[in-house]
């Protein structure tokens, strides 16, 4: 009997040792999927980190590359701080000619691009034909994207004066 009482304690002791050695092993199987999970998530953050750091560079990069364009195009779309400038310049020209000029309303009309908006303004003038036909041919050229709507040419009865009413349209840029 002692040597089946000496098996048996063998047999315990190695049933015992095997629990203890499997819940040691589920305990670091444990452990290492907690920090898989851990470092997958730094990972992840690390490579998102990466791309924001990259997404700015390249943004700083287009917009070094695109300054002196952006610059060109400004000098071709108003701004909407850049409008009464605009509008004032108008004005000038046209008392230097010795018009009568009259802005009649200016409204801003949305269009389907989201960086530039529409500016339409209405002026009334009037004076002599070569001061009037000046006027017109400044406001077909000025040094923006723009265009005339409308004109309407009235000349009075004595044939001294014409009248013009006139819609310009200025494509301005959605936000300074």
């Amino acid at each position: 009997m002692k040597k089946i009482n000496s098996t048996l304690i063998t047999f315990i002791f190695a049933l015992g040792f095997m629990l203890v050695s499997a819940g040691a092993i589920m305990g670091l199987i444990y452990i290492v999927e907690g920090n898989a999970i851990e470092l997958g998530d730094r990972v992840r953050a690390i490579a998102y980190n990466k791309a924001q750091q990259e997404e700015r560079y390249e943004t700083e990069r287009l917009l070094e590359e695109t300054k002196e364009e952006r610059e060109a195009l400004s000098n071709f779309v108003l701004t909407e701080g850049s409008v009464i400038d605009f509008i004032t310049n108008i004005e000038a020209v046209a008392s230097a000619q010795g018009l009568e000029f009259d802005t009649q309303a200016i409204s801003p009309e949305s269009t389907k691009d989201e960086t530039f908006d529409e500016l339409s303004m209405s002026f009334n003038f009037s004076g002599q034909k070569s001061a009037v036909e000046y006027m017109i041919s400044v406001l077909e050229t000025v040094p923006h994207h723009s265009y005339i709507r409308d004109i309407s040419l009235k000349q009075s009865e004595d044939r001294l004066k014409w009248t013009v009413r006139l819609t310009l349209v200025v494509t301005i840029l959605e936000n300074d």
